[in-house]
């Protein structure tokens, strides 16, 4: 039996062609971006700055599995505050960022995200930590969502008991607690497939996250399609399930904005659209001599000057 992680699982919430390709084709993935890899070096460091509540916690992480098992055994006959606790069950794996004790019995799960509300794919995410958790004979009293507070104003060091907010989002959990199961034996099924199940490109592309396969599934879809339309994918969308990819083969009865008109009339006619009363009255209004300013910026997460916010915008280059 294939060990089905956390990340597969959420992986085959999202789209089971990406969690198939994952575990059987994984040369079609796509490397990590920039822009990924920097969203998890920001997960890290939120991460363990979230560590710094629980300063008695102690580490179980290891990058080999049967290890962090062990070490995490060991921690839990003690009835330590675990950061990184790996369990497996039934070929289920799963990593909690940080597991409480309370009481005799009991776990809080409490799962760290560098992000500033809560997600559906956090409550996913927690109802599938909980199953592999209990199926491990652990009781769980309580999931938590230990997320940024964008309204927290650096004064000083930075202070974690107000940098993050916890959210208790054990009710939204227990909604789709059933759920967990059957998607566990759906997601198994298509793995084990000789075949990559065929899933038509939608929404799911780029939610929760952009999928690392969109360039390949995406490939036919010629230029001028209809995604280029001004701010409407989710219409674009529908156009597509009619079998209209073309922005120039939109029904004249399809309901479109003047922007949308535009692209489309250029579409059809080649020609590039130029509105110049427009053009000649903004030149007319200007008043010379005129001054360019361009600037860069950056947004951390964690708050780097005093007084700034998290993933508050501060300019640090212009010309």
């Amino acid at each position: 039996m294939k060990l089905l992680t956390k990340s597969l699982y959420l992986d085959g919430i999202q789209c089971l062609k990406l969690l198939w390709t994952k575990v059987n084709n994984p040369e079609l993935i796509d490397e990590l971006s920039r822009t990924d890899k920097k969203r998890f070096e920001i997960g890290t460091e939120i991460g363990l700055l979230a560590q710094k509540l629980f300063p008695e916690g102690v580490s179980a992480y290891s990058e080999n599995y049967p290890e962090g098992i062990l070490k995490t055994e060991e921690l839990f006959s003690r009835r330590e505050i675990i950061f990184e606790a790996s369990f497996e069950s039934d070929g289920l794996f799963s990593r909690a960022d940080i597991l409480v004790p309370v009481g005799e019995y009991e776990w809080d799960i409490i799962e760290v995200k560098s992000s500033t509300r809560a997600k559906n794919v956090h409550i996913q995410d927690l109802a599938f930590q909980r199953y592999v958790y209990e199926k491990k004979g652990l009781s769980i009293r309580n999931c938590f969502l230990m997320c940024v507070n964008n309204e927290y104003v650096k004064r000083g060091l930075i202070e974690p008991e107000k940098f993050f907010k916890k959210i208790n989002l054990t009710q939204e959990v227990d909604e789709i607690y059933e759920e967990v199961s059957l998607n566990v034996s759906r997601i198994r099924e298509i793995i084990d497939k000789a075949e990559s199940p065929d899933i038509q490109i939608g929404e799911q592309c780029d939610s929760p996250y952009s999928c690392p396969m969109k360039k390949n599934c995406w490939s036919f879809v010629p230029e001028g399609n209809v995604f280029e339309l001004y701010r409407e994918k989710r219409r674009s969308f529908e156009l597509l399930s009619e079998g209209i990819t073309l922005l120039k083969d939109i029904p004249e009865d399809f309901k479109l904005n003047s922007k949308q008109i535009i692209q489309k009339n250029v579409s059809i006619d080649g020609e590039d659209f130029v509105n110049q009363k427009e053009v000649d009255k903004f030149l007319n209004e200007l008043n010379y001599p005129l001054y360019y300013l361009d600037f860069e910026t950056f947004n951390p997460a964690i708050p780097l000057f005093e007084g700034m916010k998290p993933y508050q915008r501060i300019g640090f280059q212009y010309s």
